[in-house]
């Protein structure tokens, strides 16, 4: 399975849970251009399934962390009997 890391990061000028609240809600990623549509089954936490689509790829991940801050999600394999 191909694997990819991604960071990015902003200064701005909120208290970090103000932050972290705006993006631990995936309906908010949607504001970035390049995103057309975010689905999360389940609540924001460890072994929650989500997909991310673009306009030229859909991205499956599964979120292996959260720690104060700080989220961790992993690409996962297309099911096979979808495609």
């Amino acid at each position: 399975m191909p694997s990819a890391e991604v960071e990015h990061s902003v200064e701005v000028r909120v208290p970090r849970r103000v932050a972290w609240g705006f993006w631990s809600d995936p309906s908010n990623w949607t504001l970035d251009p390049g995103i057309q549509s975010v689905e999360i089954d389940g609540p924001f936490a460890p072994g929650t399934v989500g997909t991310t689509k673009s306009k030229d790829q859909e991205t499956q991940w599964t979120i292996t962390s959260v720690d104060a801050g700080t989220l961790r999600a992993q690409p996962t394999a297309p099911d096979k009997g979808s495609q």
